[in-house]
């Protein structure tokens, strides 16, 4: 009964962890994640979370899975650098003048509000526009994704 209780409180996080930056490479890109104001996170049903240096890597990635496999996913407010908020609650902005990992220009806020001091170009999208911008238009400069089952678990 207690394995059972750690093995199920073990695939039960419900919230983002924190991520190494400059030692952890994302899991779409493979690029090292370094930029904490940009970043995102998605849990698989089984309990894994996988960090991303770029929100379109994450959808990248999600848009490989089914959605029931898919517990939940988080980005970084843009007005708060290493803040993750949930993806179904952030406001996304395709913006010029930001420096985002993969140069989409994409970036999220938690309240509804434009990014300070960024211009922007498209806006606000919610998380399933940002999954038809990337299915769409793909992921500029990601490699192909290597999809592993033993991410899953």
């Amino acid at each position: 009964m207690v394995l059972a209780l750690v093995t199920l409180s073990a695939c039960s996080q419900s919230a983002p962890r924190e991520i190494a930056y400059g030692e952890e490479t994302c899991e779409f890109c493979r690029m090292t994640i370094t930029d904490p104001r940009h970043g995102a996170q998605v849990q698989t049903a089984h309990g894994r979370v996988l960090a991303f240096d770029a929100i379109e890597c994450a959808a990248g990635f999600a848009l490989t899975l089914p959605e029931s496999e898919i517990r939940g996913v988080w980005v970084v407010d843009n007005g708060e650098a290493g803040r993750f908020v949930p993806a179904s609650g952030a406001s996304f902005w395709r913006t010029s003048g930001a420096s985002t990992p993969m140069g989409s220009g994409l970036v999220a806020t938690a309240d509804g509000q434009p990014p300070t001091g960024l211009t922007v170009e498209v806006g606000p999208l919610r998380w399933e526009d940002v999954l038809e911008l990337v299915k769409v238009g793909g992921v500029r400069g990601a490699a192909e994704p290597e999809v592993r089952r033993d991410t899953m678990h």
